[in-house]
């Protein structure tokens, strides 16, 4: 998929397969999130490549499904490596979980005084009819 700079896997099950989400650096170019995918946990994966790649980088990367089944993919802006704001982002996954589908949603942004200059490590989870989201803020 990259260069290098590999890390902040996030391992899934869905339909039976195996899905891992995961950052790497394009060569010369921004963090992009990938996902590599088996019938297996333990493999052997076949990596989809890079699926989003914005300019200031994309990482910290977590699937969730809706409440109908449908696949999203919850990811962070990493534009703090550039001194601007940092989104966290929502967007539906094709049915292969490969690809983003449709158009991003912004979910939140560092807009409140103690999340600092970043808002990073997304996690959703379900309870009931609600759906929680969980963040880190104000540093790593």
């Amino acid at each position: 998929m990259g260069s290098g700079e590999f890390w902040a896997p996030e391992i899934s099950a869905y339909n039976g397969r195996y899905y891992i989400y995961y950052v790497g650096r394009h060569a010369h170019g921004p963090l992009a999130v990938a996902v590599a995918i088996a019938d297996k946990p333990g493999g052997p994966y076949k990596d989809y490549g890079p699926m989003i790649g914005q300019p200031g980088g994309s990482i910290d990367p977590v699937p969730c499904t809706d409440e109908k089944g449908k696949r999203y993919l919850v990811w962070k802006e990493d534009n703090n490596s550039i001194k601007k704001p940092t989104v966290i982002w929502a967007q539906p996954l094709n049915d292969e979980g490969t690809k983003l589908i449709g158009e991003p949603t912004e979910l939140i942004r560092n807009d409140a005084d103690w999340e600092g200059p970043l808002v990073e490590g997304p996690f959703i989870l379900r309870h009931g009819d609600w759906f929680y989201l969980f963040y880190s803020g104000s540093g790593c």
